[in-house]
């Protein structure tokens, strides 16, 4: 199966189960064919603070499809190559191996506070070890801490102030 292919049954599924939560009545949120416009609406967002219990992966692509953009528009919104957001959606991909100033773009743009990071990036090594990808779970613990101290700080460098309080 290849990543499109992947995007659009996961995109079934979502729907599906959102229709199964609201008893069928689910009416699906307008698409965003414009970057500019996502990006003006993630700009004034809220602050996250509380996630899902979910790998960074799923919450990316979990955002991305509840907005009902494309991977494209959804990168140009972020600032980034459509690459690294289907690199960030990817499964296999774990997230301490991601440049820190990719990822504190990425939360800026989101408006995804440092706990709300820390708490999908420690889900992520959970499934990570679970699956066996990882050869020195310790390690990779130690490795994520490091790689959030770093987007902590790049976030710092921004100005981010909000996703850090």
């Amino acid at each position: 199966m290849n990543y499109e292919d992947e995007e659009k049954e996961l995109d079934r599924q979502i729907q599906a189960e959102l229709g199964r939560r609201k008893g069928g009545h689910y009416k699906r949120p307008p698409s965003f064919s414009n970057s500019k416009e996502l990006q003006a609406l993630l700009k004034h967002s809220p602050v996250r603070k509380i996630v899902r219990n979910l790998p960074l992966s799923s919450y990316i692509r979990q955002v991305r499809t509840s907005l009902g953009a494309t991977t494209e528009v959804f990168a140009a919104a972020l600032n980034q190559p459509v690459a690294t957001v289907q690199q960030l959606e990817s499964k296999q991909m774990l997230p301490w191996t991601i440049d820190p100033q990719v990822v504190a773009q990425v939360a800026e743009s989101l408006r995804l506070h440092v706990t709300a990071l820390q708490v999908l990036s420690k889900h992520s090594h959970t499934i990570a070890f679970v699956s066996r990808q990882l050869l020195d779970p310790d390690l990779a613990r130690q490795q994520m801490l490091d790689w959030l101290e770093e987007v902590k700080a790049e976030l710092d460098n921004r100005g981010a102030v909000d996703l850090l309080q």
